[in-house]
C-alpha cells in the first residue's frame, strides 16, 4: 500500500493561525539572532578599548569628537542591546506557549478530519488481519512441530521460526491477543 496522504484544509483558520504563529516565533528568533550579533560586536570593541593604551583610548575619542560625533558609551549600549535581548527571550518563550496551544489545536483540526480517521481505521484494520495472521501461523507451526515429536521424532530438522513477541492465538495473554483487546478498546470501528 503506498503513503497515505493527510487530509486537511491549508485555508483553515487552525492552519493559518499555526503557520502565522510559526513565522512570528522565527522573525524573533531572527531579531534575537542579530541582537547577539551586535552583541558580540560590542563586547569585542569593549574588549579593545579596556585592553588598549591610554593613547589607543583618548585617540580613538578624539577622532570621534573631530568627526563631529560624541563617542558613545559602549557600556550603555552593552546594557541596552542586553536587555533587548531579555524583552525578546521572554516575547519568544510567549510565543512558544501560542505556538503549543495552536499545535494542540490544529493536530484535534486535522486528526478529526473524517478522510484522515479512515485512513487511520483502514490502516489499524490491516495491522489486525496481520497481527491475527501471524498469530494463527504461529500456532499452525506449534502445532506442527509439536506433532512431528508426537509421532516418534526425536530429532526435527525444522528451525521454529515464529514471531513469539506476537504468540499464538489461542493464548488469552499473547501479544496477539492483547493488541485486540486494545484496538477493541480504544479503536472499536477498526475491529
Amino acid at each position: 500500500m503506498s503513503e497515505q496522504k493527510i487530509v486537511f484544509d491549508e485555508n483553515d483558520p487552525t492552519a493559518k493561525a499555526l503557520r502565522d504563529a510559526i513565522s512570528k516565533m522565527a522573525e524573533l528568533g531572527a531579531q534575537r539572532a542579530g541582537l547577539e550579533k551586535q552583541l558580540d560586536g560590542a563586547l569585542e570593541e569593549q574588549r579593545k578599548f579596556i585592553t588598549g593604551s591610554r593613547e589607543a583610548r583618548l585617540d580613538s575619542e578624539a577622532d570621534a569628537l573631530l568627526g563631529g560625533r560624541k563617542r558613545e558609551d559602549n557600556f550603555s549600549k552593552i546594557e541596552k542591546l542586553r536587555h533587548e535581548i531579555e524583552v525578546l527571550d521572554m516575547a519568544i518563550q510567549k510565543q512558544q506557549q501560542v505556538v503549543s496551544e495552536l499545535r494542540g489545536k490544529f493536530s484535534r483540526y486535522v486528526c478529526n478530519h473524517p478522510a484522515n480517521r479512515e485512513t487511520y481505521i483502514a490502516i489499524e484494520r490491516r495491522i489486525l488481519a496481520a497481527v491475527q495472521e501471524l498469530a494463527a501461523a504461529n500456532e499452525a507451526e506449534k502445532k506442527f512441530l509439536a506433532k512431528l515429536y508426537e509421532i516418534g521424532c526425536n530429532s526435527v530438522s525444522f528451525r521454529p521460526m515464529a514471531i513469539r513477541e506476537i504468540g499464538i492465538a489461542s493464548d488469552p495473554n499473547s501479544r496477539a491477543n492483547l493488541h485486540i483487546r486494545e484496538l477493541q478498546k480504544f479503536v472499536p470501528e477498526a475491529v
